[in-house]
């Protein structure tokens, strides 16, 4: 499943440099992590809209889950989780997500 959900995982070179900048000012670190991710979202999440469109379904019946999936991710207090951002895009498509 985790290749399936291979769209919501933040890129490489996004977590690359956060990290890099994340040693010296973790607040700078996490907005230049939100501006990726929501870049990268943006561009997964209106891909995924236009096929819909075509296709002539909504735009969760093209997202490669059922339901009761559950999407994981741990993060140390004070570090940005990413599950929060992903949740307001499949949230604007119709996806029912609850976070814990």
């Amino acid at each position: 499943m985790a290749g399936a959900w291979s769209f919501a995982i933040p890129d490489a070179e996004l977590m690359q440099n956060y990290r890099a900048v994340q040693l010296k000012d973790q607040v700078q670190a996490k907005d230049l992590f939100v501006l990726g991710y929501e870049s990268q979202l943006d561009n997964v999440f209106g891909s995924i809209k236009i096929d819909a469109q075509r296709d002539n379904k909504q735009p969760h019946e093209l997202l490669p889950f059922t339901d009761g999936d559950t999407l994981l991710s741990w993060e140390r207090e004070g570090y940005t989780n990413y599950r929060n951002i992903l949740a307001n895009y499949l949230r604007d498509i119709g996806v029912d997500v609850i976070l814990k």
